[in-house]
């Protein structure tokens, strides 16, 4: 049998980086594979009919956090993947920004209720964390973009 073509699907993600230069991460899974484990990805999602890029991230930040900004720089980083979720394949082009925050407060409320079920919890990293989690051997729980470190230390520099 022979899977069907993965769906085409535009996002857009952002790197949010707090005073301490950690990076926020959301760490998520799939309730249709769960033998698959979980991972570790920023806030973003795919662009809606007529967004920007800038607009996707900035309403997904909102979205996902609770955060609403106009400082979104960039865009940093640009990637194709493709994955499964919940039974569906896609085929996604990835803009990355950033912004810097002070402390706050995670907020879920805007989250759907597929967000509800895939999102597991949310953990500020800093770089170190980051580069140790993607060495050798295989981590058990991926963190998303796998060049995530070297994108962080270019921002930082």
């Amino acid at each position: 049998m022979t899977s069907p073509p993965a769906e085409p699907r535009d996002a857009a993600r952002v790197l949010v980086l707090d005073e301490h230069d950690r990076v926020l991460l959301l760490r998520g899974w799939d309730p249709a594979e769960p033998e698959a484990g979980s991972w570790w990805i920023t806030p973003g999602g795919g662009l809606e009919k007529g967004e920007t890029p800038r607009e996707a991230a900035s309403r997904e930040l909102h979205e996902e956090t609770g955060l609403s900004t106009r400082e979104l720089h960039g865009p940093v980083h640009t990637e194709v993947i493709e994955y499964s979720l919940v039974g569906n394949a896609y085929r996604q082009h990835q803009v990355y920004f950033y912004t810097r925050v002070s402390n706050f407060e995670l907020s879920r409320t805007d989250w759907t209720q597929q967000e509800r079920d895939i999102m597991l919890e949310a953990r500020w990293w800093s770089v170190e964390e980051v580069a140790q989690n993607g060495a050798e051997p295989k981590p058990v729980e991926p963190v998303y973009p796998r060049d995530l470190a070297a994108i962080l230390r270019s921002i930082l520099r």
